[in-house]
């Protein structure tokens, strides 16, 4: 994936496809998806001599967000919001990404909340982090979460994973949502696979408590393995 032009682009595709086949010994078509807000200009294709390779370069924008949107996958229906260049419909592309994936995910709060946080991400890519955060709010406004059968079932007590979770209605604007994670070693654990994941400490923090000390800590550890 690339979000800038990147001139060296040519030789790193060509270096992976050359390694992908001596490793595996098959045939290798080569894709760059190109993330940037800016038109895409990067060179395809490269011709030295008698060489002569190229990679296809996709443009999520090119796309049409309803490919993802009707996906029963999290992992690509949050792609939606990378798609498509119509600025009218982007609140709505956005209100439909959040609507799916808590119907899917209804019951597993923690994978809504990781999926959810995936999506901002991606949506400072296209400027509209703003927009994902007003549809949240909205979301919690509109959708009656007493029906939720996390709540239904109310406090669950894990004794063998050491983890407590909450979950209450809150005041005015929908409800509060609190998760405590009864083992700083499962805490640890998210932390690591979040971390490998390419997610940044403070989003770590913010999901899992622990200190910004305790998680660069952690980070240089994994480094050393």
């Amino acid at each position: 994936m690339a979000t800038i032009g990147d001139p060296d682009i040519r030789g790193r595709m060509l270096l992976y496809h050359a390694l992908i086949y001596e490793i595996y010994k098959i045939e290798v078509v080569g894709f760059v998806v190109y993330l940037g807000n800016q038109r895409a200009n990067m060179e395809t294709h490269l011709l030295h001599g008698a060489l002569s390779y190229s990679f296809e370069l996709v443009d999520p924008r090119k796309l049409n967000p309803y490919v993802f949107l009707e996906s029963e996958l999290p992992e690509e229906i949050i792609l939606a919001v990378l798609a498509g260049t119509n600025k009218n419909d982007r609140r709505q592309i956005i209100r439909e990404i959040i609507s799916k994936l808590h119907k899917l995910l209804q019951g597993n709060e923690q994978e809504f909340k990781r999926r959810i946080l995936q999506l901002e991400v991606l949506s400072l890519l296209r400027d509209e982090q703003k927009i994902v955060n007003e549809e949240e709010q909205n979301m919690a406004l509109t959708i009656d979460f007493t029906k939720d059968i996390r709540y239904q079932q109310g406090i669950e007590v894990g004794e063998e994973k050491g983890i407590e979770k909450g979950m209450e209605i809150g005041e005015k604007k929908g409800f509060k949502k609190g998760e405590e994670i009864g083992s700083a070693k499962n805490n640890i654990e998210v932390s690591r696979k979040m971390i490998e994941q390419g997610y940044s400490l403070e989003q770590i923090q913010l999901l899992t408590g622990l200190s910004l000390q305790k998680l660069k800590d952690l980070a240089k550890a994994i480094i050393r393995e």
